[in-house]
């Protein structure tokens, strides 16, 4: 089968999308497939020129984001022509198709290059405001999102939806959509030396392995999560253990999330230990969840299943307790999200038995064969 991935910006470890659209088509690749990668509105691309290269084996054509739609449009079309795929998936996240994440105007002219294509959506993203208690500005900037983004779907009339999580299926379906669940995979995979490149990172800011309970976050955080009092119930249960916490948080946190670092550190600098280590290589982020007791991811509960990082964990085995479990969608109240016995919830008033959470642990496993093959049967039962 011949496949072409489009996404937005395929600029190496800057765009989670980008990277696993070319993830994506080297599994395709290695299980016989031909695929091509198209980022289609990339921004980190100079100059007016389209530019060609290879990632992981996988050809990929990157379009200037400065170019016009129209020039885009042209470009992806002949690329088309000439690869003459079978399917056309694009990885869908409206903030890298449009300003804002508005899709107004409507985007003819990609449209136009799509058209006659057997196509297949993605969608990583859907649009603000979908939350109870959202703010009303987030409720009204989503309102035109969902209305462009729907004219967009009608427009496009794909053959395939597919989506990472039960919330959003059963929003698209709602809407009218039939929607497949696809997970995501990890985009870090497992280096077996990781955990040497970690602990040599890590150095002499912690005490030895077996003295500690390291909690692991990873990648950006939300201001939505507040992870102070479940860290102050990790540091307790630590303590009784003869144990002292270390909370480890790699990656490139947003402003607010540096800022919430120093909040964690202003409050809880009495009953852990604090390490930040910035931006790492994959090898030292494969380290920290094969060394790390706990992972912190910062999704909600009904989300955590679009969350990279999660995935990551997951892949890695690392057990999980989600801080952030209040969120609910007005659309789908009634929204019952499970997830595998290695993923826990922190209730402040009923927490987890922390034996238990921190014995979950399970072995590491690659997901990707298997989420290809799963990727494959959707597209062929899709004809």
């Amino acid at each position: 089968m011949k496949i072409a991935i489009i996404c937005s910006c395929a600029d190496p470890g800057r765009d989670g999308v980008g990277d696993y659209s070319v993830r994506l088509a080297a599994a395709l690749a290695t299980d016989g497939h031909q695929t091509l990668v198209i980022a289609e509105r990339d921004f980190a691309v100079t100059g007016s020129q389209p530019l060609n290269g290879q990632r992981d084996g996988i050809s990929v054509l990157r379009l200037p984001g400065a170019s016009s739609s129209e020039q885009r449009a042209r470009v992806l079309a002949d690329t088309l022509e000439s690869f003459s795929p079978d399917w056309v998936i694009l990885q869908f996240v409206c903030w890298g198709l449009a300003d804002r994440g508005v899709l107004d105007p409507p985007l003819s002219a990609l449209l136009t290059a799509l058209s006659g294509r057997r196509v297949a959506i993605y969608c990583h993203e859907l649009w603000l405001g979908l939350e109870r208690g959202a703010s009303l500005r987030h409720r009204w900037w989503g309102r035109s999102q969902r209305a462009s983004i729907l004219r967009f779907l009608a427009q496009l009339r794909p053959a395939l939806v597919m989506t990472s999580n039960a919330a959003y299926r059963s929003v698209l379906e709602r809407f009218g959509w039939k929607t497949r669940i696809v997970p995501l995979f990890s985009n870090i995979p497992l280096r077996r030396e990781g955990g040497a490149a970690f602990r040599a990172l890590l150095g002499e800011r912690a005490r030895p392995r077996n003295d500690t309970v390291m909690a692991a976050v990873f990648g950006s955080v939300y201001p939505e999560w507040r992870p102070q009092a479940a860290l102050r119930w990790i540091s307790k249960e630590a303590r009784q253990r003869n144990r002292r916490a270390l909370l480890v948080m790699a990656g490139r946190p947003s402003a607010r999330g540096e800022a919430l670092v120093q909040q964690l550190a202003r409050e809880l600098s009495e009953s852990l230990t604090l390490v930040t280590l910035g931006e790492v290589t994959p090898e030292v982020a494969s380290g920290l969840f094969q060394e790390a007791d706990i992972g912190l991811p910062s999704s909600d509960w009904i989300l955590l299943d679009k969350s990279g990082v999660a995935a990551a964990m997951t892949a890695h085995g690392l057990p999980m307790l989600v801080v952030r479990n209040g969120v609910s969608f007005r659309d789908v109240p009634d929204l019952n999200v499970t997830h595998a016995p290695s993923v826990f919830r922190f209730d402040v008033h009923r927490p987890p038995d922390f034996d238990r959470l921190t014995q979950a642990r399970t072995s590491p496993v690659d997901p990707l064969p298997d989420i290809t093959r799963t990727l494959v049967g959707a597209l062929e039962n899709a004809r």
